[in-house]
């Protein structure tokens, strides 16, 4: 028998809007601003105390972000290189699978509510990529080739659970994510940056 009266082992759906923005270490590139996304999928909590939870799951994550270079560059398509003349903003729209690891800290119930935080890890793979660019140089073409296929970051995040009887509850929580490896490939003679994509996530989701 468990020592505590908690499911070993929850499970949840959650939808996290959010907004994203790439972040750059080049004098040469500039960000442009943030990009609205979502990531949605399934949470998976397994206890090994009371207030003590290992965390992962599997989501779907659309995000994306807006960078414009000083000189001219050339971007790779599925099908052809196009050149960009330089100050044309560029508008990523790319789409990963993400597994989170994370340890979760929950408080007991108060009233009707438990509160928690959480800090883990997400591995991240591609599996889409596309870019627009000024005067149809770019229409949400494919650059998968300018995309790494793996990423890895870190998030860190708390909120609430509201108990709606029995073992159903309401989520809430406010995320940040952040990745830890370059997701541009810099090819083409690109400025040798590292780029980083970052995201302010509100997650609403059901426990049962």
């Amino acid at each position: 028998m468990p020592a505590f009266s908690q499911k070993e082992t929850t499970f949840s759906i959650a939808i996290d809007p959010h907004i994203s923005w790439f972040t750059s270490d080049h004098r040469d590139i500039d960000t442009k601003g943030i990009k609205p996304g979502i990531s949605f999928g399934l949470v998976v909590d397994r206890f090994f105390g009371e207030k003590y939870a290992f965390s992962t799951g599997l989501f779907m994550t659309h995000l994306g972000g807006n960078i414009s270079y000083s000189d001219t560059v050339q971007i790779g398509t599925s099908t052809d290189t196009i050149t960009i003349p330089a100050g044309n903003v560029l508008s990523y729209s790319l789409q990963y699978i993400s597994i989170p690891v994370a340890l979760k800290l929950k408080t007991v119930e108060i009233g009707y509510k438990t509160f928690f935080v959480e800090l883990g890890l997400k591995a991240m793979m591609r599996i889409n990529s596309k870019a627009k660019a000024p005067n149809n140089l770019l229409v949400k073409d494919n650059i998968k080739d300018e995309i790494a296929f793996l990423n890895l970051a870190y998030s860190f995040g708390g909120g609430m659970e509201y108990s709606l009887g029995g073992n159903t509850s309401i989520i809430g929580g406010l995320y940040y994510t952040s990745t830890f490896l370059d997701i541009t490939k810099d090819l083409y003679q690109k400025p040798g940056d590292f780029m980083r994509v970052s995201m302010m996530s509100l997650r609403v989701g059901v426990l049962f």
